[in-house]
């Protein structure tokens, strides 16, 4: 309690810093799983959609030790590259874990080795309360243990959370799985007054049947992969009830059917009618298409004949391979600088590689590029705005004093910051090819800017943002 009380005065004293969001999902969320099969599909879905964000991860003990859930969170948020999402440890010893074998087997992404100790809960959900002015979702996908701890020990919880959603057979509670784990947390949470949405499941073979599976292989993105993964191991096994409602619920609760034994407390139950619906919703939010936010044009053409000729050849496997949000990041950015430059790519690439790691949409980050005010290294500048947001407009991004210029800058979000260098081997080969062109040609040329042009292109197709930077957490 004495460490709680701490942290938490910490988070009151510290200045706030509130974030704006001109983007704004359609729900922030904080969700809190215990390990099971579903759980890993449930977060995967809401990983992937764009109008979910996912502000927060707790791990409790359930299916498995908090601990061991705790590390496979981790090693899924670095599969998706979203290593940034805050995560922590529920430490309430009052649930006994069931210890699953088979959910304890199966791997939820690469092997995860981490030399700090978890964030307890309390101390994630007070820092994202600290930072996030909006109403924040909480999705249970086990007991409801890390929400009645949070109503108990921090102040002001309640009028944080817009809703709790469960993942709970609210008909029958009391031979329900994640209800008998804690029956106290349920009656807190109950007592509460906060609205608690209980979302009944349906079995695996009705929701992931060959139809759906089907659709889901011909997404082939790194979010489908990961569920037809689990579900070669899930559909061996009888489960008559999935979390992953939890997840389409967010999406769309209006194809369920609703009860309400209170006035806070509502039931919601998929009727036969709409269960082929609610089915046809996961491929949905597996594609994790964002709109682009344009403002002024109505769509960006994927197209490739609507490019220039010395692009179309790129435009669909580049696409392909990184993304419609790095692809529209680049094209803003080349029309915005006016020109095809290097650094102006890799800005791009960096830029949308931050917002990966955070797993944030635009207009959230807080930029100090140290790339300088001299080309070519500067145009890296252009490529941050244009994939970030963070626009010398908004007062988001500024260009450090320093004396030689570097492709690297530091990103916040939520109080923490991490900073991006371009990788030196990449970096040196990118200024002797830049210089070679200089030195051949000269800056007042036509052929210059020609044969610069082209080693963008080339550039931009060839280089994983995945594999060409250094990340380094600088505060956390």
């Amino acid at each position: 309690m004495k460490k709680f009380m701490f942290v938490l005065l910490l988070f009151l004293l510290y200045p706030s810093v509130i974030l704006s969001h001109p983007w704004e999902p359609a729900a922030f969320v904080i969700i809190d799983t215990d390990g099971g099969l579903d759980d890993m599909r449930t977060i995967t879905i809401m990983l992937a959609d764009p109008s979910v964000q996912v502000v927060g991860i707790i791990a409790s003990d359930g299916v498995l030790p908090a601990r061991e859930t705790y590390s496979k969170v981790k090693s899924l948020l670095k599969q998706f590259h979203h290593e940034g999402i805050l995560t922590g440890i529920n430490n309430n010893r009052e649930v006994q874990p069931v210890r699953c074998k088979t959910a304890g087997a199966f791997h939820w992404g690469p092997e995860f080795t981490d030399t700090l100790p978890p964030l307890i809960s309390i101390t994630v959900i007070s820092h994202i309360f600290h930072y996030l002015p909006e109403k924040i979702t909480w999705v249970s996908l086990g007991s409801l243990t890390a929400a009645g701890d949070a109503i108990t020990y921090i102040p002001g919880f309640v009028n944080h959370i817009r809703e709790i959603i469960w993942s709970a057979n609210g008909e029958n509670l009391k031979d329900d799985f994640n209800y008998d784990l804690n029956p106290q947390a349920y009656r807190e949470v109950a007592s509460s007054g906060l609205p608690l949405k209980i979302v009944c499941g349906l079995p695996f073979r009705v929701l992931y049947d060959s139809t759906t599976l089907g659709i889901i292989r011909q997404i082939q993105n790194k979010y489908s992969e990961a569920i037809l993964r689990n579900a070669e191991i899930a559909g061996k096994m009888d489960i008559n009830h999935c979390d992953d409602l939890a997840a389409l619920w967010l999406k769309d609760s209006s194809l369920y059917v609703v009860e309400r034994p209170k006035k806070h407390i509502s039931l919601y139950q998929s009727d036969p009618s709409v269960i082929k619906q609610i089915k046809k919703e996961i491929p949905i939010m597996l594609k994790g298409q964002k709109k682009t936010g344009t403002k002024v044009l109505a769509y960006l053409p994927l197209d490739p004949g609507s490019y220039r000729e010395d692009i179309r050849p790129i435009v669909t496997g580049t696409i392909r391979k990184y993304g419609f949000e790095e692809w529209y990041a680049g094209v803003i950015t080349g029309e915005f600088h006016r020109h095809l430059g290097i650094f102006a790519i890799i800005g791009v690439k960096m830029g949308i590689r931050a917002r990966e790691y955070f797993d944030t949409g635009p207009d959230e980050l807080k930029i100090l590029s140290y790339a300088g005010s001299k080309p070519p290294v500067s145009c890296m500048n252009d490529g941050l705005q244009a994939s970030t947001g963070a626009t010398m407009g908004h007062g988001l991004i500024k260009v450090a004093d320093n004396k030689t210029a570097q492709p690297v800058a530091d990103f916040t979000y939520m109080g923490t910051t991490i900073r991006l260098a371009l990788q030196d081997k990449y970096r040196k080969k990118i200024v002797s090819a830049v210089r070679n062109l200089k030195d051949t040609y000269g800056l007042e040329s036509d052929e210059y800017w020609d044969r610069l042009r082209e080693l963008t292109i080339k550039e931009w197709h060839i280089l994983d943002r995945h594999n060409i930077f250094h990340i380094t957490i600088l505060k956390n």
